[in-house]
């Protein structure tokens, strides 16, 4: 026997595919379902709108959320409330999350997109599907890297296919695993193995340091291999290593 909110997924399913099948921009259904606690469909315009505990699946991908309102002919829509939804190796969480169509959507509100391991967050994030392609705006921009490094600036945009990030406005960098912080008003952010990072200074140099070493400039070039390039009004601050100081008491004690 059948609940009533398994009567009306496979009711809003059945519609969604038939009006799909008479659309003229569709030569076969698509692979689109929706369930809900409450489900309104407009059989001739394809509008709908869909209320609590609603999961929407289309193409392989799921997405789930507290309300929703789309149309099943032009696949465009809107998920709000608590919105989780994952794609291949896709994973995304937001308040909001906008369909313009099959190929691009928005994520508002305290939005994560993490793909192929890394996370780009901000409060918009605006996703290419052709291009691969994310671009942030709201104030403020993260992005996080396969080993645990970090970049925050006020805003970002991501190539997944190149692994490429531009970062711009208060940029600033950690890498525990390098023992790196650095910061710029604009970077060049590559990822992955034999990745770098150009940074660009603005009103202050751009600054880097690693195991208490400092340096500066207009312009760093930073390698994953732990060496540096600095371009203008350089200045280099080095920390020389130091003999313990348990070491000078015991000798001391010795000698004595």
């Amino acid at each position: 026997m059948l609940n009533r909110k398994q009567w009306l997924s496979l009711a809003v399913s059945c519609m969604l595919l038939m009006g799909s099948s008479f659309s003229a921009e569709a030569a076969a259904p698509d692979n689109f379902s929706v369930s809900a606690d409450e489900l309104d469909y407009d059989f001739q315009t394809g509008d709908a709108e869909a209320k609590g505990h609603v999961v929407l699946i289309r193409d392989g991908g799921k997405a789930t959320a507290e309300y929703a309102t789309f149309n099943s002919k032009t696949k465009a829509g809107t998920l709000s409330g608590k919105v989780i939804a994952n794609k291949e190796d896709m994973h995304i969480t937001c308040e909001k999350f906008i369909i313009m169509d099959p190929d691009h959507f928005a994520a508002t509100g305290n939005a994560h997109l993490t793909k192929a391991g890394r996370t780009v967050s901000a409060d918009r994030i605006d996703y290419s599907k052709p291009e691969d392609f994310a671009e942030t705006s709201g104030g403020s921009a993260k992005l996080i890297d396969n080993d645990g490094s970090v970049l925050t600036c006020g805003k970002l945009d991501y190539n997944h296919k190149t692994g490429i990030a531009n970062a711009y406005g208060n940029v600033n960098i950690k890498s525990s695993a390098r023992h790196l912080t650095a910061s710029g008003e604009k970077a060049i952010y590559r990822a992955g193995e034999g990745g770098a990072i150009d940074l660009y200074g603005g009103e202050k140099p751009a600054t880097a340091t690693q195991d208490g070493n400092t340096v500066s400039g207009a312009k760093l070039h930073l390698t994953n291999t732990n060496k540096a390039v600095a371009d203008g009004n350089v200045q280099i601050y080095y920390v020389p290593d130091q003999p313990a100081v348990v070491g000078k008491e015991q000798e001391t004690e010795t000698k004595a």
